[in-house]
């Protein structure tokens, strides 16, 4: 898929013994047969010249020697095509606090499209040195924080019109141990007690799991 007004090449490479002669064809006729004013043959390559939709066609490549022939198609589209994003609406994300998230918006369209990303419907894209918007459309967040947490929109625009679709973000307290524990010395053939109190997110519930290990090694717990 080209743009319209784009210059267009095709190339077509054979190689074999002897080496092949390469003829061209549009549309399953020969090229000669159907000129166009702004294409042109230039060695292996076919340029075409501000393309247009008249220009849509499906080029062959014929390559031939006394062992035989090949073809090779191109199916050249030239359009221009207001975007389609290909990601689904009100895709949910979730993150833990300080670590990083990317979210998606892959987009289709000709010509390419400006991608922007905003959030809770304000009109400012969000921007600093925390975010990025990656070529293939995607928002990445570093350092994620609670305040990130929303409703985020992705814009694509091109010539052709725009197309938006959001996504959700959570933001997860991290888990972290509140109470420690501590060196103790006891007396041979006493008990020893040790505490550990963790806190952590409410949405982790059924994943959340207190391990002790002693010496690198889980211990069993009874």
């Amino acid at each position: 898929l080209s743009m319209i007004g784009s210059d267009v090449h095709i190339k077509c490479s054979a190689s074999g013994i002897p080496q092949p002669t390469t003829t061209w064809r549009v549309n399953g006729g020969p090229l000669q047969e159907s000129p166009a004013r702004n294409r042109r043959v230039i060695g292996d390559t076919i340029v075409i010249h501000n393309a247009q939709v008249s220009d849509s066609a499906v080029y062959q490549c014929e390559a031939s020697n006394r062992h035989g022939t090949i073809l090779s198609n191109a199916n050249i589209m030239i359009m221009n095509l207001q975007p389609m994003i290909l990601t689904s609406e009100g895709e949910e994300y979730s993150v833990v606090e300080r670590k990083g998230v990317t979210m998606h918006c892959k987009v289709f369209s000709s010509p390419p499209s400006t991608i922007t990303w905003s959030k809770d419907d304000s009109p400012e894209s969000v921007h600093g040195p925390r975010f990025t918007v990656h070529e293939n459309g995607s928002l990445k967040i570093y350092n994620v924080e609670r305040g990130d947490t929303g409703q985020y929109t992705c814009l694509a625009k091109n010539t052709e019109g725009s197309s938006a679709i959001n996504a959700m973000l959570y933001v997860k307290d991290p888990t972290r141990i509140v109470v420690a524990p501590e060196d103790q010395r006891i007396l041979i053939g006493t008990t020893a007690q040790l505490s550990c109190l963790a806190e952590y997110d409410k949405s982790f519930s059924n994943d959340f799991e207190l391990l002790w290990e002693k010496d690198d090694m889980e211990i069993a717990l009874k």
